[in-house]
């Protein structure tokens, strides 16, 4: 009895026949085969014993993390599989799903040289790993849920003043100006800033349509629907966007307000901003990450008005 695999668009449904996996035009070689089988395996498996953290890695990212498929954000499914290849899968990848236990999990993430909240993400994406395998019956129970790992901070964040942010926006050029201006008085992600058109931009009622975000060149859906919701503008940011745009070669109804001109603006331009903010003296306020990354320490709306009282 073989796996068959019968291709529908994009789709792979499964079933077991005597058919065999497919035939040479669906596949070019070996390795071809072996990917597309792979989250099939574990449901084959079931049938004849337990399956692996290995195999069951292989059945969610084909199951849930296919772009334009999966339920979760861009930023979401980047981050799964992030954590699931370079933490999960090189420990706990030959290992069976009853051969885990919480003990042995716990110890692991002490171990691990990471900041408590990246701790806690490896803990929570080895419980949707978990729940993923009770949803399709290879397993019955998720051991991750007695897994103790806290997500608290070792120090509180590094907030931008209001006379820092003063200071950082009299010294930028325009575009870099309203970015910081843009992200200071909204605290919106860096995902979401380089995400916004200048159709999104509401002079007349001043808001700010936030409905996509861009990671990693790919436009997506915000992390959360809250985040959905029309953001006021200040005055001021309304003023610095407003000159922008007319300043500007991308300033059509459907550009991005932060078009990348190399690219001929089909694209924002947000990794030579950030490239371009990071050189400056400021950087170690703006860009702030524990693991390395770069990332805008947004202050929230209340600094921005301190640093317009701060100018009076």
């Amino acid at each position: 009895m073989a796996v068959s695999v019968v291709r529908k668009g994009s789709e792979w449904p499964t079933h077991i026949s005597q058919e065999g996996i497919g035939t040479v035009e669906q596949y070019l070689d070996a390795d071809a085969v072996r990917h597309a089988a792979s989250g099939l395996i574990s449901e084959v498996n079931l049938c004849v014993g337990a399956i692996t953290i290995d195999q069951l890695c292989e059945h969610f990212e084909q199951r849930e993390l296919r772009l334009g498929t999966s339920l979760w954000s861009v930023a979401t499914q980047k981050t799964y599989c992030g954590y699931i290849r370079q933490w999960i899968r090189p420990r706990w990848g030959s290992h069976t799903l009853d051969e885990i236990t919480a003990v042995e999990v716990e110890a692991w993430l002490r171990g691990l040289n990471l900041a408590r909240a990246s701790r806690a993400k490896v803990r929570n994406v080895l419980s949707v790993l978990y729940n993923h395998a009770c949803r399709y019956e290879f397993f019955d129970r998720n051991p991750m849920r007695f897994v103790r790992q806290s997500a608290e901070r070792r120090r509180a964040p590094d907030v931008l003043t209001g006379a820092e942010i003063k200071m950082l926006v009299d010294n930028l050029p325009l575009r870099e100006r309203t970015l910081v201006l843009l992200a200071a008085s909204t605290g919106l992600r860096q995902s979401e800033l380089f995400g916004l058109k200048w159709r999104d931009v509401d002079f007349e009622h001043g808001e700010l349509n936030v409905i996509r975000s861009i990671v990693c060149g790919i436009e997506g859906r915000c992390k959360t629907e809250s985040s959905q919701k029309p953001i006021p503008m200040h005055p001021q940011l309304a003023a610095s966007l407003n000159e922008w745009r007319r300043h500007c070669r991308f300033e059509s109804f459907d550009d991005w307000a932060f078009a990348s001109s190399l690219r001929g603006g089909r694209k924002p331009d947000g990794g030579r901003l950030c490239a371009t903010i990071s050189s400056l003296p400021f950087k170690r306020w703006v860009f702030k990450n524990e693991s390395g990354g770069t990332h805008f320490a947004t202050p929230t709306p209340l600094c921005y008005e301190a640093s317009e009282s701060s100018s009076r």
